[in-house]
């Protein structure tokens, strides 16, 4: 399985690398911030799976979901956030799952594995 990440916060993208790196199945193939040749990027590597942060500065995650959709139709998209509330903007903007950020890895690794 093919997966990369979208995330604002450096630590973040370099614990959920960390994370993904040590699980056989999963091959990491970018991980990036929020930068203007994201959807470009995300398309010439072809994931199977983003992650995407649902806090990205200036609302630009429905924009890049919606994106995706139009571009990569059968990537699968997970999103992120800190604020578990925000699940179901997320999951009405079409992310296919929601992992708040507080839960256990596994959580995360429960729904790249289903």
């Amino acid at each position: 399985m093919r997966v990369s990440i979208v995330e604002a916060h450096d630590h973040v993208r370099a614990a959920l690398c960390f994370i993904l790196a040590a699980r056989p199945g999963i091959q990491l193939v970018g991980a990036f911030g929020p930068r203007p040749d994201l959807v470009a990027r995300l398309l010439a590597l072809r994931p199977d799976v983003v992650l995407l942060d649902w806090e990205l500065p200036s609302q630009l995650a429905p924009q890049v979901l919606g994106a995706l959709r139009r571009v990569l139709a059968p990537v699968r998209v997970i999103a992120l956030s800190a604020r578990p509330d925000d699940e179901p903007q997320a999951l009405a903007a079409g992310a296919d799952a929601f992992v708040s950020k507080d839960q256990p890895p596994e959580a995360l690794m429960r729904l790249l594995s289903n």
